[in-house]
């Protein structure tokens, strides 16, 4: 069934080392994008690590966007800033702005295809049957000018037809099959993307279509399925397949589930047998433990959540500066799981046992300015705006003097902002607070918000 193949990842170029002198000096890390078409997830790694998780839109049915395959493979080879599009109907081309349907970045994607030649091609019949130059198919397989076709040679012709990754002008649509072929993401999203993604090399772009995804928890090493809907219906008997990858990951399966995943639905279920950790709706970690009703995460989940290290020292166990009693501490081999309750005394947030999921829900979420840690409860979640950051707690931090102003504004540094007032407390969503000279950065999985003044 289908599997997340260890080849998938041979998009992520591990450090190089090169000897110049005598010294040994590190290459830049390679950036490389992994799709997930039916999560409707894109995940950017630079090197081995995963630095970002955005959700995107995907084709139509009708439209469906290409995966790559054994005799294919992508790469970003056009960035452009608030580009122009032009409609694929009528020719017209509609300017950057509020209305073009490309949002504010683009990033063309290069179809590579390889092709075994017959022998009876020419290399200007291949050129033009792929919408590409000679030159560009020379170029790619290192070939002199003027070097014959031959019989059972292997070449990869690039070719570009449209497909790339962009805004959007209507961010509904993000999480539903709704485009041409292209993905879409929030142009939050991309633009903070672009800004990461090297210039003037190419960008390898791995675009899986796995419905169901065998995976193994880092922490914990347990393993589970990811299951998103098939909503390309490429999977002809769901329910056999469903059952032989639980069926594989010793995962049960009981009839809720079953009837559930016959069904589309949005989003992810992740299927395991202990329970999983999500922050935000984000997957923290797979693999809790419940102790008659008593739950316990991994440690490395607490502090990916907390932003605190659990060490032990003289005999004693620690999080951060908090002393750690027996009975909040398990120990499964070589592996450390901290009680739950721990993070509501914390951080002043609870946390729900969904136990037809089998998940722990939190909702942790935690400020830092300028490397400095602010706190748990200055930040709350909306469900239209996602995190939004109290005011005071934001302007103390930084020095900053805000000001209330007419219909809600709120003047900062002669920029007007759109806030929310709940009680006495007024909170800034991110989009307006990355309007003034800010680095704002958010993750989900963690819950943590880093904002910093821009150097």
């Amino acid at each position: 069934m289908l599997r997340w193949r260890i080849v998938a990842m041979a998009w992520v170029v591990v450090l190089l080392v090169v000897h110049l002198g005598g010294a040994a000096r590190a290459q830049p890390l390679t950036h490389s994008i992994i799709i997930n078409l039916p999560a409707y997830r894109l995940y950017h790694y630079i090197g081995q690590d995963r630095v970002g998780i955005y959700d995107i839109s995907i084709g139509h049915i009708r439209t469906p966007t290409p995966a790559s395959s054994d005799v294919r493979r992508f790469e970003i080879f056009q960035m452009v800033s608030h580009p122009t599009w032009r409609n694929p109907r009528t020719r017209q081309l509609v300017p950057p702005g509020p209305s073009n349907p490309l949002g504010t970045r683009w990033l063309g994607l290069m179809k590579i295809d390889r092709v075994v030649l017959t022998g009876r091609q020419t290399w200007e019949a291949l050129a033009r049957q792929y919408g590409t130059t000679v030159n560009e198919i020379f170029r790619a397989n290192n070939l002199r000018s003027g070097t014959p076709v031959r019989a059972g040679q292997v070449v990869e012709i690039p070719y570009h037809n449209g497909y790339g990754i962009h805004g959007t002008n209507a961010p509904s649509s993000i999480g539903t099959p709704v485009s041409l072929g292209c993905m879409r993401m929030r142009n939050s999203d991309i633009e903070r993307l672009f800004d990461r993604l090297p210039r003037g090399r190419r960008v390898p772009v791995t675009i899986l279509y796995e419905p169901i995804r065998e995976l193994i928890d880092p922490t914990t090493g347990e393993a589970f399925l990811e299951v998103n809907f098939d909503v390309y219906r490429r999977i002809p008997d769901w329910n056999s397949a469903l059952s032989a990858a639980a069926a594989r990951v010793a995962v049960p399966l009981n009839r809720w589930l079953e009837q559930l995943l016959q069904q589309p639905f949005a989003g992810s279920h992740i299927l395991s047998g202990n329970p999983s950790v999500q922050n935000n709706h984000s997957l923290v970690a797979v693999g809790a433990l419940n102790i008659d009703g008593q739950f316990f995460l991994p440690m490395q989940a607490m502090e990916k959540m907390l932003g605190v290290s659990y060490q032990h020292r003289d005999g004693e166990n620690f999080l951060g500066e908090r002393r750690l009693v027996a009975e909040e501490l398990q120990q499964v081999g070589a592996r450390v799981f901290l009680a739950a309750r721990i993070i509501e005394e914390v951080a002043g947030r609870g946390y729900f046992f969904d136990a037809l999921r089998n998940t722990l829900d939190f909702s942790v979420l935690r400020l830092v300015v300028d490397g400095t840690f602010v706190g748990y409860n200055n930040i709350f979640w909306h469900s239209e705006h996602g995190p939004m950051v109290e005011m005071a707690a934001l302007g103390s931090s930084l020095g900053l003097v805000f000001t209330l102003g007419a219909n809600g504004r709120i003047h900062v540094g002669g920029v007007a902002l759109v806030g929310m007032t709940i009680g006495s407390q007024t909170f800034l969503c991110l989009r307006e607070i990355r309007r003034l000279p800010l680095t704002v950065s958010w993750e989900a999985a963690s819950g943590l918000i880093a904002i910093s003044q821009r150097r």
